[in-house]
């Protein structure tokens, strides 16, 4: 994962100010809003979006506040995990009534409307791994669940071959549960990731084909996560293909890092097989 000295020359330090010491962007109460800049107001803009330990922000702009929190360093996670929360900052703009007077005569003025900017996180997506030790596979080994009535639901992330047999990528489904606690049934294809080498995905809007509209493009160096998207897209749609992107990052990351069978567990396992050969 990127240090905190890598972090600062990619995002600035007027950007890491903003996390540090661990904390979060100060939150709005729950008072209600007197008017509210909605995230979910027009397209998205193409970005540059940079995963750093739990925070993932806009490598373009190195001043702002952090777009998305995911509750566990990617970095960090394992097949033994199961559970990790994707978080977006919306800024909320509220008015407040603040009384003013005349600088000469001192007389109270009528009160003025001043507008104040705040940070509230919405709970969007959950990224999920399926247990191993369930006695049938599921559907999806990683999925996301979704948390909020705005996003584009549940999603199913499979990997992807060739008819030759080699790994060309992923292809992330639209999913819906047939019933409560039932596995994640797969629709049709949202997005498809194409592996490009060297730590380099593709992501296309989806298809029976794979080949529609370029979407974004991943890579992963030393550490560094970045995932340059390259077209306006709805709020629904960016906060889904950060929260895949993520999942695809979990998926990768974990499979990498798979800890080695110890001596003492692969001699269990073979045991059984040793005392079941014949003695000639």
């Amino acid at each position: 994962m990127t240090d905190k000295k890598g972090r600062d020359d990619l995002l600035g330090a007027s950007s890491v100010a903003v996390t540090r010491g661990g904390s979060s962007p100060a939150l709005a109460d729950d008072a209600p809003p007197s008017y509210t800049v909605s995230a979910e107001n027009g397209p998205v803009q193409p970005d540059t979006l940079l995963l750093a330990g739990t925070t993932i922000y806009s490598a373009g702009a190195a001043a702002s506040p952090p777009l998305y929190e995911v509750s566990f360093a990617i970095g960090h996670l394992r097949e033994s995990n199961t559970t990790v929360s994707l978080s977006r900052f919306d800024q909320v703009v509220r008015t407040t009534e603040q009384q003013v007077s005349d600088e000469l005569t001192g007389e109270d003025l009528a009160p003025q409307q001043v507008p104040r900017v705040s940070t509230r996180k919405k709970h969007l997506y959950d990224l999920k791994r399926a247990l191993a030790s369930r006695l049938t596979n599921p559907t999806f080994t990683y999925f996301l669940e979704s948390q909020s009535r705005g996003t584009m639901g549940h999603f199913g992330l499979k990997t992807h071959r060739h008819r030759f047999g080699t790994a060309s990528g992923y292809r992330a489904y639209k999913a819906s549960r047939p019933r409560p606690r039932a596995d994640l049934e797969p629709q049709d294809i949202a997005f498809v990731a194409k592996d490009r080498g060297k730590g380099r995905y593709e992501w296309r809007d989806g298809g029976s084909d794979g080949e529609k509209r370029l979407v974004a493009h991943e890579t992963s160096e030393n550490g560094i996560y970045k995932l340059q998207v390259v077209v306006p897209q709805s709020q629904k749609e960016r906060d889904a293909i950060v929260a895949l992107w993520c999942l695809h990052l979990w998926w990768e990351i974990a499979s990498a890092n798979v800890e080695p069978m110890s001596w003492e567990q692969g001699e269990s396992r073979l045991r059984p097989s040793v005392l079941l050969d014949p003695v000639h």
